[in-house]
């Protein structure tokens, strides 16, 4: 078993050399190939891989699994890629000489796989034969393939599903037939791992255990498997620079092994033991899985009740403010139409008074002009 650990420096560069030699063309394909194929961006698979291929771990995972595929593929070899995903190593395989079956459960993922192999998108001598199914239980026959890759695959599947997969991909491999596999992996011995999400140590000792006898050499020393947070912080301050896709420490590295089928046998009774117990757990994790679907449209529904009461409250609020706004330049209004009512009132009293002095005025002008025609009577008389 061998962890990718390594630091900046020659030995990292070294290591990297199978991926630096075959991978950056393919790469800068799949990177551009929603220009040709659109419908590649809907697919979440495609946007990830095409980001986080190019991360120094994933470098080191793909150069390990590179160089056991150089060893181990030859021309005509029956090959299987589990759980491939949206992927150009597939093709990469059959450059080597496979005859390369690529396998995963998302249906988005396979059409994608096949419109490349039928276009001829990374090359017309480039063929692959695609295939929609779920790892942990392959439509195939026993003893089918010559070589069986799964590059971190294992990480995103939850327990027991992972054990199923690792023993499906065994009994699908001929004997003296070669199983590549690598998946993340994270510091401490950890308790029995449930979720999706890194290895710990332990659990994939536990795995390898039931392959003590056909690990090759490299991988065979157990004991000596391990890695500490703090080589896991290191690795990845010393490999950040910007615009990496990633910020901090992702609290996990990659691992990879090979195994090396000497003798057909039941793999799964070693690492399912108790195999009625487990199916049953299949079983409930499958109806867990549904109850939480449907809670899951449950809570959607309530978030979207939520949203809109949030939406009518905050029409409330306008609404209310509004009102209270209005009222207060009514009042204000009011109160000025109620000030030039008084000075109506005080302008009327006022020409009330003006009227009458005036009627006064011109009644005493009458007066006058009576008695002046009275006098112009009299002397004229």
């Amino acid at each position: 078993m061998r962890i990718f650990n390594e630091t900046k420096g020659k030995k990292y560069e070294e290591l990297i050399k199978p991926y630096e030699t075959y991978l950056p063309v393919y790469f800068e394909k799949l990177g551009i190939a929603h220009e040709t194929y659109p419908q590649a961006l809907e697919n979440e698979e495609y946007r990830l891989y095409v980001k986080y291929n190019q991360w120094p771990i994933r470098k080191l995972e793909y150069s390990f699994v590179i160089r056991m595929m150089q060893e181990t593929v030859f021309a005509g070899a029956k090959v299987l890629d589990a759980g491939c995903g949206v992927s150009s190593l597939p093709f990469l395989w059959n450059e080597f000489g496979g005859e390369v079956t690529a396998a995963d459960v998302d249906e988005k993922s396979i059409s994608l796989m096949r419109k490349f192999e039928e276009d001829g998108y990374f090359g017309a001598d480039r063929q692959i034969h695609t295939n929609i199914c779920d790892i942990a239980d392959l439509p195939f026959a026993d003893h089918s393939f010559d070589v069986v890759v799964s590059t971190s695959v294992l990480e995103h599947l939850p327990y027991p599903n992972y054990l199923l997969a690792v023993s499906e991909l065994y009994r699908v491999l001929k004997e003296g037939g070669t199983l590549i596999m690598t998946c993340d992996v994270t510091a401490g011995s950890g308790s029995k791992r449930r979720a999706e999400g890194a290895f710990s140590v332990s659990d994939i000792k536990t795995i390898l255990s039931a392959f003590q006898e056909q690990l090759v050499e490299e991988d065979k020393n157990l004991t000596d498997f391990s890695v500490t947070e703090e080589e896991i912080e290191r690795f990845w301050q010393d490999h950040y620079y910007e615009g990496i896709g990633y910020t901090g420490n992702r609290g996990y590295l990659a691992a990879g092994f090979r195994i090396r089928k000497k003798q057909n046998q039941n793999i799964r009774r070693e690492l399912l033991r108790y195999e009625e117990l487990i199916t049953e757990l299949i079983r409930y994790e499958s109806f867990v899985a549904d109850k939480e679907k449907e809670l899951s449209k449950a809570n959607a529904y309530a978030r979207l009740k939520e949203e809109e009461n949030e939406k009518l409250q905050k029409d409330i609020t306008r609404v209310q403010k509004e009102s209270r706004e209005r009222l207060a330049a009514l009042t204000k209004v009011t109160q000025e139409s109620e000030k030039q009512f008084k000075e109506i009132e005080y302008l009327r009293e006022e020409s009330k008074e003006r009227l009458t002095a005036l009627t006064k005025v011109t009644q005493e002008s009458e007066n006058r002009l009576e008695a002046i025609e009275y006098l112009k009577k009299q002397l004229n008389g």
